[in-house]
């Protein structure tokens, strides 16, 4: 059972590097996708500066949360 837990926290630290992937590159080129189940909706920095800084914290909140909990995972499931 161990071992299944730990491959779920490996998924999820596996998500986190993702969403630091998207947070990275939404930093990078000033576009970034909105967190949103019903749209794929992009942000431009120079259009929706202060949409676009809410999706900045709201993809670092879920990177760290990823990265942190797939981690705590994994330690206590090896």
């Amino acid at each position: 059972m161990n071992l299944i837990r730990a491959l779920a926290g490996l998924a999820i630290f596996i998500l986190g590097l993702y969403a630091g992937w998207i947070l990275l590159q939404g930093l990078n080129s000033g576009e970034i996708m909105q967190m949103s189940r019903h749209s794929n909706a992009i942000l431009h920095k120079d259009i929706e500066p202060s949409r676009y800084w809410i999706a900045i914290g709201f993809w670092t909140i879920a990177t760290l949360m990823l990265i942190s909990g797939g981690a705590t995972m994994l330690r206590k499931n090896l």
